[in-house]
């Protein structure tokens, strides 16, 4: 019996008839190449007297000193390492002489090796260094990934909501896309230094106050307004160290010792009130290095980022916020188009453009879609055998309707409860009394009581001990609820807790943040 070749290949689906047709407009951007060229080419790049692959700067180096000379001949070249790339095609070999570079005369040989596609792999470096060039001419506070622009940023009750965008470029349909995703990053008034004296008030005992303070800095990033709005990672606090300490300090040809009070006073022109303050450090990357050096930051003049749970409570506060990062579709794709419009009207990325010879269109890439009718929602059965059921289209109170028995309800008999021994009277008084008087009975749930385990610290081990201890014969458990300290995104807890329970126990489970229950939402 013959096999169609349609047994081994899946037909490809036919298109989508249902709901109606939209025209969508993306965050993507084409970038294009001006030249006539249309292409790139690959020249490779040898040293006379003959340099080891991996003398990476000395090759940086000569080529630097001697790019006026290449480029006369090539215009504008991409360097990297062994090969560099330009948009005119010179087929014949290129021998340059440098000047004396520590001593030695080197003579450079370019070769032609081949053709690069506009829009081929090897093209993407080209392309991504093209706009990270224009990135750093309209100088954006760089933040992770991200770009933020402080002179734009917005105040909402004394703190600062700074725009920016994320950025990735990629092959699409044999196009080169700018995908452009906006964002924003929130600035406070208060500095490092009161958030770590709340901390110490918040807990007398040193041991967890510096324990705390620790998982409350980690990844998190601070601005230093003194040094023209640089933002740091901090990888930790320092409480060996305070502004007292000496550091070396290397200007010029002198090398000297100098401590930290003074040398603010004496560079930024700060004066540090308090002494006696840890200090905080970020890892950096040393320039053409993959080494990190630490940089020793001064709380006192750090300020913070992000919302507090005090912020996310206040609903006036949240509803500005609303306002600046929460727009609708138009408003978003004009952000993404402003922030394009400002490379193209840039003089210096005006230079950069014409020098590189890539460009990136206004217009966002257009696609057709379908919106499909939303269909309805069906909930518990009525009197009559009947189910409940609503409309999803035009329905702006869902959250009210599911407030409601559902479709099918298994029962919870068997489940437990675990929180910090500190916790036990949000953990009874807050989350349980809440879930058995009122949400149980919204819902016409059937809910026993759970057994209710109260840890001693939030160490892992103890966490550990005690779930062993309650659960390592409950085969019949339904669901745990683990009811941890600290705030969204910190620390380690969360993930070990989690992956515990699906590596030894597969038993379902749900994390709260006391933070969480204690607004009382």
């Amino acid at each position: 019996m013959e096999s169609s070749i349609s047994n081994y290949f899946p037909m490809q689906r036919e298109s989508n008839q249902t709901g109606h047709p939209l025209k969508l407009a993306t965050s993507f951007f084409p970038m294009t190449i001006t030249s006539e060229s249309k292409a790139f080419f690959k020249y490779s790049v040898d040293f006379i007297p003959e340099l080891p692959g991996d003398s990476t700067k000395l090759r940086l180096k000569i080529w630097r000193k001697s790019r006026t000379l290449v480029e006369t001949q090539l215009g504008h070249t991409f360097f990297n390492n062994t090969t560099c790339y330009s948009q005119r095609n010179v087929p014949d070999p290129i021998e340059i002489k440098t000047e004396s570079i520590d001593g030695e005369v080197y003579t450079i040989i370019i070769k032609w090796t081949n053709l690069v596609k506009h829009n081929s792999n090897e093209a993407l470096p080209l392309y991504k260094r093209f706009f990270s060039t224009l990135v750093r001419r309209i100088n954006f506070n760089p933040i992770r990934r991200a770009f933020f622009d402080s002179k734009a940023a917005k105040t909402v009750e004394n703190v600062e909501v700074w725009p920016g965008f994320n950025s990735t470029i990629n092959i699409y349909q044999e196009k080169v896309l700018l995908n452009m995703d906006i964002t924003y990053k929130v600035f406070r008034q208060d500095t490092a230094l009161s958030v770590i004296n709340k901390l110490r008030q918040t807990y007398s005992n040193p041991n967890e106050f510096m324990a705390e303070a620790q998982e409350v800095f980690r990844n998190c990033v601070v601005l230093a307004r003194y040094s023209n709005d640089k933002t740091y990672i901090i990888d930790s606090v320092d409480f060996e160290k305070s502004p007292l300490e000496s550091f070396t300090v290397k200007s010029k040809e002198v090398v000297e010792n100098v401590k930290f009070l003074d040398y603010y006073q004496k560079k930024y022109g700060k004066t540090i009130g308090t002494t006696d303050q840890p200090l905080l450090v970020s890892l950096s990357k040393k320039r053409g290095s993959e080494e990190k050096e630490k940089i020793f930051l001064i709380p006192e003049l750090c300020y913070m980022t992000g919302l507090t749970d005090e912020m996310r409570a206040n609903f006036n506060m949240m509803k500005q916020m609303a306002a600046i990062t929460k727009g609708d579709a138009n408003q978003k794709m004009q952000e993404c188009t402003s922030k394009i419009s400002l490379f193209l009207k840039n003089e210096k990325c005006k230079q950069d453009i014409e020098t590189w010879g890539l460009t990136i269109s206004e217009k966002p890439t257009t696609l057709t879609g379908r919106k499909l009718d939303a269909g309805s929602v069906l909930m518990h059965k009525s009197g009559n055998n009947n189910r409940h059921s609503f409309q999803l289209e035009g329905a702006d109170d869902i959250d009210r309707k599911i407030q409601a028995e559902m479709y099918s309800q298994p029962p919870l008999n068997k489940w437990a409860v675990f929180s910090t021994a500190r916790d036990r009277e949000t953990t009874e008084n807050v989350f349980l009394k809440t879930l058995l008087e009122q949400v149980a009975g919204s819902f016409k749930y059937h809910i026993q009581p759970p057994l209710k385990v109260f840890v001693k610290s939030q160490n892992l081990r103890d966490w550990e001990e005690e779930i062993r201890k309650n659960l390592g014969n409950a085969q019949d458990v339904t669901a745990v609820v683990l009811i941890i300290p600290g705030s969204k995104g910190k620390g380690n807890l969360y993930n070990d807790l989690k992956r515990l329970f699906c590596v030894q126990y597969q038993i379902p489970t749900q994390v709260i943040l006391t933070s969480t229950l204690n607004k009382r939402k």
